[in-house]
């Protein structure tokens, strides 16, 4: 069986191209059909150039997002499952994953991080007014958020790349680091929840975990790449680099870091 879109020979167990990522269930089987009465070979021909078309791009777009939706679904599944043996797999299709579940941590974060300043601020009774700015304390801590993230697989990448002389591409490091990252996304989910109780001692743990398993993965996707260099620098240099240039970025911007970030969370 070929790819439709690239044309690149798969087997039958093989769930993605691993050239151009296309599904399997998109390709085409190149078995030859017997023409029928009235039907000449070019006709076949024809046939089997319009059904590549539809497998390429033919799908309505709900198709299209109910698929993304499903595809997301199993891999959240699998790295929760496994996070660590899901990761060294690197699907095709991680990277997305990764910013898909970047932006939705942030996300809860933001959300949770201004409720839980509004009750802190307000009280219960006064929660509904506008004491907290909504717009510049969520849009602030998603921004921020986002980079943060993306931030942190670009480190890792460019201490792969510098230090390490590896030859690793950042969307592979944002898929290993993304796969990492859906345990995170959980705790987030839950800090969301917790957020409406104002319970803070229940905040405080669930934001210190959320915290130790993000420095985790930062770790171990930093050395799931390195170990397959063959740099004479000790692995543990790399780690002290990571977390320098992060000191440097939050002193650069600790107005911002304590205001909104420390005192949500």
């Amino acid at each position: 069986m070929k790819c439709a879109n690239c044309g690149h020979e798969m087997k039958a167990s093989e769930k993605y191209c691993i050239k151009c990522g296309l599904p399997a269930f998109d390709t085409v089987s190149e078995v030859k059909k017997q023409p029928n009465a009235g039907e000449t070979s070019a006709d076949l021909d024809l046939g089997h150039v319009e059904s590549k078309r539809e497998s390429i791009g033919g799908k309505p777009p709900s198709g299209k997002i109910k698929e993304t939706v499903s595809s997301y679904w199993q891999f959240i599944r699998e790295n929760l499952n496994a996070p660590l043996a899901r990761a060294q797999k690197s699907g095709p299709l991680d990277f997305v994953y990764g910013y898909i579940t970047i932006g939705f941590i942030s996300l809860l974060l933001a959300l949770g991080g201004y409720i839980k300043i509004s009750l802190w601020t307000s009280g219960w009774t006064d929660f509904f007014g506008y004491r907290t700015p909504f717009f510049e304390t969520f849009f602030t801590v998603l921004f921020y958020g986002i980079i943060g993230f993306l931030a942190a697989a670009g480190i890792v990448f460019a201490v792969l790349k510098a230090m390490f002389g590896s030859n690793v591409s950042f969307h592979s490091v944002l898929g290993r680091f993304g796969s990492l990252l859906t345990v995170p996304l959980a705790i987030s989910v839950l800090f969301f929840f917790f957020s409406f109780t104002g319970v803070d001692f229940i905040l405080g743990f669930i934001t210190l975990l959320f915290l130790c398993i993000i420095q985790a993965a930062i770790i171990l996707t930093f050395y799931s790449f390195v170990t397959l260099t063959t740099a004479k620098i000790d692995s543990f240099y790399g780690i002290v680099a990571i977390y320098g240039i992060f000191a440097i970025l939050i002193g650069l911007t600790a107005d911002t870091f304590f205001r909104y970030f420390m005192f949500s969370f």
